[in-house]
């Protein structure tokens, strides 16, 4: 079972991007699921130009070969990971599992400026490939979350937008985007993990643009989110107290029924988050730490919450319908906020349909409570099957006969 917060295997999914020897490889040849291998850069089994892997997180339970571990910069990784079976009886998935597989839809909002970042960013992006000896190659999954490392002036991510878009497509949450110096390579990082306050740098006006050489941070599943711009005296009111958080999506997520809503950076690495829906805008100021970056949502405080969770709705039952197949049922687990996915019209203890009820079920739809055949009365142990959503016993313990398919209890 994928507990909460954890995942249980990972796959490779194919992006673009020029090849680079600190990025993952997806395979071009005869590679099959759970293998790999290494190549050195450059020789005749290099992937071709522009192929590049971006760590995907599925919650797929795989019994087969590990996951690679961290992964040397002299080397690429060409193969697939652990592919997911779905022949099991049995899956079980909890709310963390369905929510990590809902963001995982093609992702249609618009990006906002998040910070400028200094230099010092890049070796904490570049960190998911740090060496380590080998064999065996590994990538640690706790510090993993980038894409694509480097872009080139014929790639699109080597535009400013060309790079939030690259992103978007891979369903990462922020894009980090250095247009580097004449004649050089541009940067765009895609990343899933929070680009900590402390990287936080002076940018060139209030508008958000950066500096040369400093890196621009985009929080991509923006909406229904605007930046306005920076500014000093500015106040937000007309909603809960300010709240301090390490994570900068947290401010987005949690001022979501808002209309207003402003982030500091702060000295120690954190932001400060103010929502509500009254602003005094105060004096427009060049961003930098400890400078109020202004949010709105142009649209009313109803309106924002009721789009958010009706897309939050429909994002989880589309997950729940893509990790059951056709022919199994998403089943409650009791006592849990997880569900499993059973073939009703076999399984024994829910034979015929769930018998704790059916998870999250479409408000129009009607479902048979199941039966769990082991608990009917005077049924021997072991002499008891579901088939096609029936019981069927075969035999019943003493003191009861079967009579027409049923354990009947004999009268003293």
């Amino acid at each position: 079972m994928c507990t909460r917060g954890k995942h249980c295997s990972s796959t490779l999914a194919a992006g673009a991007g020029p090849t680079h020897a600190e990025t993952w490889a997806g395979p071009t040849g005869e590679h099959s699921p759970g293998k790999g291998h290494l190549v050195a850069p450059g020789s005749a089994h290099s992937a071709p130009p522009y192929e590049r892997t971006a760590l995907r997180l599925s919650s797929f339970k795989s019994k087969q070969a590990p996951l690679p571990q961290r992964l040397s910069s002299q080397y690429t990784l060409y193969g697939n990971l652990p592919q997911p079976n779905l022949n099991t009886a049995t899956m079980r998935f909890s709310l963390a599992t369905i929510a990590l597989l809902a963001s995982a839809a093609p992702a249609v909002n618009a990006a906002v400026f998040m910070q400028c970042a200094d230099p010092r960013i890049q070796p904490n992006l570049l960190s998911v490939v740090l060496a380590s000896p080998l064999p065996p190659p590994r990538i640690d999954l706790t510090t993993s979350g980038v894409v694509n490392a480097v872009t080139t002036t014929l790639s699109p991510a080597a535009e400013f937008n060309g790079c939030r878009q690259y992103c978007l497509e891979k369903n990462m949450v922020f894009s980090i985007y250095q247009p580097g110096l004449a004649g050089l390579l541009a940067s765009c990082f895609c990343a899933a993990l929070e680009p900590e306050a402390e990287y936080v740098t002076k940018a060139k006006d209030p508008a958000g643009n950066c500096l040369p050489g400093s890196y621009a941070v985009s929080y991509l599943p923006s909406a229904p989110w605007s930046f306005t711009s920076c500014a000093t005296g500015s106040t937000v009111s007309g909603g809960p107290p300010p709240f301090e958080s390490y994570q900068n999506s947290k401010c987005f997520k949690d001022c979501a029924a808002y209309k207003h809503m402003s982030m500091v950076s702060t000295e120690d690495g954190s932001y400060m988050c103010t929502c509500g829906n009254t602003l005094v805008a105060g004096t427009p100021a060049t961003c930098d730490r400890g400078v109020a970056q202004l949010y709105t949502t142009g649209a009313t405080a109803s309106g924002v919450a009721r789009r958010n969770k009706i897309a939050r709705e429909a994002a989880r039952r589309n997950a729940k319908r893509t990790l059951c197949p056709d022919f199994q049922t998403a089943c409650i687990i009791p006592g849990t906020d997880s569900f499993e996915c059973l073939d009703t019209g076999m399984e024994l203890t829910s034979c015929g349909g769930c018998s704790d009820g059916v998870f999250d079920p479409p408000l129009d739809a009607e479902f048979t409570a199941g039966v769990d055949c082991t608990a009917l009365p005077g049924v021997a142990a072991g002499a008891v099957s579901c088939e096609s959503g029936q019981c069927v016993i075969w035999d019943c313990a003493s003191d009861y006969a079967l009579v027409d398919g049923t354990c009947v209890a004999l009268s003293a």
